[in-house]
């Protein structure tokens, strides 16, 4: 990837040392569903301020094996064991949402934050102890997509969050969602067992460089 080609990404004009500035609230929709949507996605995206942030630009053909996250189904238990990690994975390829079975939008990049329950809830400003009931082993994804210059999340907000347990499942509600977080979790372990699935899906090392972008690392990733 040359630098002219990361100019479609409109997030990493809000992002600096890998973490977002103040102006990203440009990209902040305004949800017109209701009052609680809109509560609900200002909370998720408070899961990103001040973290750093793992920027990823995998090429087309990682890109391609990542859409198969039957690939990866075998190792899904390995998910909870994973390191937790908040990052934006810059897509080749943009990637539809939905809505129903058809496609609503494309996403060019997507931000996550994959964290233990516990620790989603505390950011949250929740008590764990309090909330026994619904706390699960294991982890959980939330992700914001980005479609071109403004985070998407204009209604069933509340499906850009799951837990590890739903990888490649069908998910309980239908998920606008659904395949970005497949993808999400199938590169955590892609990254997390680089030795492994070199050779399982390319039988080779996969180039991994570091590319300072003005004040942001980025991490190219090619075969």
């Amino acid at each position: 990837m040359e630098g002219k080609t990361f100019e479609k990404y409109e997030v990493l004009r809000h992002l600096a040392s890998n973490q977002l500035t103040k102006s990203v609230l440009a990209m902040v929709p305004e949800i017109h569903t209701s009052a609680c949507d809109q509560t609900l996605f200002d909370l998720n995206f408070n899961f990103f301020v001040f973290r750093k942030l793992k920027i990823s630009a995998p090429s087309n053909q990682i890109h391609q094996k990542l859409l198969c996250p039957e690939t990866f189904a075998r190792d899904k238990v390995l998910l909870s064991r994973t390191r937790p990690e908040s990052g934006v994975i810059l897509l080749p390829i943009s990637m539809p949402f939905y809505h129903g079975q058809e496609p609503k939008g494309y996403a060019n990049a997507i931000l996550y934050s994959w964290l233990s329950h516990n620790e989603h809830f505390k950011v949250a400003g929740l008590n764990p102890k309090t909330l026994k009931s619904t706390i699960v082993p294991g982890r959980s994804l939330l992700i914001l997509p980005i479609q071109k210059n403004r985070f998407v999340a204009e209604e069933e907000t509340n499906h850009l969050y799951c837990c590890d347990s739903s990888f490649i499942l069908p998910r309980i509600l239908p998920s606008p969602y659904a395949k970005m977080q497949d993808y999400v979790m199938s590169m955590i372990l892609f990254n997390s067992h680089k030795k492994i699935y070199d050779q399982i899906l390319f039988e080779e090392r996969i180039k991994r460089q570091k590319l300072l972008l003005n004040t942001n690392m980025v991490e190219l990733i090619s075969t």
